[in-house]
Parts: structure tokens; C-alpha cells; sequence
């Protein structure tokens, strides 16, 4: 069971709320007048799944990704 607090409590002890959760990995819930209002709850890094082809290894661009590309550079079905 998640532990809850009172918000009067959270606003109080906030910084070692937060200290908690990241510490421990569960939330805490916040309530107001016993009614849960909202979670501290720990931030989720989610980590690419994407992989490079093989291919492109030690491939560079030199060019600048920004500038602009004339319509001669697209091809014919994306124009």
C-alpha cells in the first residue's frame, strides 16, 4: 500500500517526499482533508529501443541538418 501524507504534512516535508520516493522507488500519495488529491511518484527514463543499421556504421554528415533542401533533393513521391 502506498504510504499517504496530508498535503498540511507534504507542504512541510516536500523535499524529503521527493528524496523518498527517488530513493525507494514508490510513490507517495498526498491528501486533502482524506481524500487523495495527488502522487509523488518516481520519473520514468525510458531508454531507446532504436538501433543503428549496421550499414550506416561510422557514417558522418557534415552538412548542417537545418538548411534548407531545394526541391531537386526530394524525392519524386515526397515532393
Amino acid at each position: 500500500m502506498k504510504k499517504r501524507v496530508s498535503i498540511y504534512e507534504a507542504k512541510g516535508k516536500l523535499t524529503r517526499l521527493v528524496r523518498e520516493v527517488q530513493q525507494t522507488g514508490e510513490g507517495i500519495t498526498v491528501t486533502k482533508h482524506g481524500t487523495p488529491a495527488v502522487d509523488i511518484v518516481p520519473h520514468e527514463v525510458k531508454k531507446s529501443t532504436l538501433k543503428p543499421h549496421p550499414a550506416l556504421k561510422g557514417a558522418r554528415y557534415d552538412g548542417d541538418p537545418c538548411a534548407p533542401v531545394s526541391d531537386a533533393d526530394w524525392p519524386k513521391e515526397l515532393r
